[in-house]
């Protein structure tokens, strides 16, 4: 697996439905597969060149495997199996603040992962009457 930096002028990829109608990323493509991971801004986002072939489930594997020996995880541990939490998450979620679209929202929906808990704290502080929270499965 090979990682660089995109470029600036580097677009997004196109969306699963505009993938559809052309016809491309089946099974059977010989084409490699791009994933992006957002570092600090869509300008800066890291391209990790993927074999065909390559399952969501072995993706998240390599992630959690990376973040555990790179020490980037946060409590819980370990992070297999889950979203996992990692350091910086609190701060990350503090960002959101100075979105343009949160200040005018009215309503949210926050997942109750751990990574998540500093944008419920922001929801509550922000006083926020229609705070949705999702029960996970038990």
């Amino acid at each position: 697996m090979r990682a660089h930096q995109a470029s600036a002028a580097t677009s997004p990829p196109p969306s699963r439905s505009a993938r559809r109608r052309e016809g491309s990323t089946r099974a059977g493509d010989v084409t490699p597969r791009r994933i992006w991971l957002p570092e600090a801004s869509l300008a800066d986002c890291v391209v990790m060149e993927l074999p065909t072939g390559v399952s969501k489930q072995d993706i998240r594997q390599q992630i959690w495997d990376y973040m555990e020996s790179q020490n980037l995880a946060d409590f819980p541990r370990p992070v297999h199996h889950r979203i996992p939490n990692f350091k910086g998450s609190y701060l990350a979620c503090q960002n959101i603040r100075d979105l343009e679209v949160f200040t005018r929202t009215q309503e949210v929906k926050v997942d109750p992962d751990k990574p998540l808990e500093g944008v419920r704290l922001l929801m509550l502080q922000k006083q926020s009457r229609n705070l949705s929270f999702v029960c996970q499965k038990t």
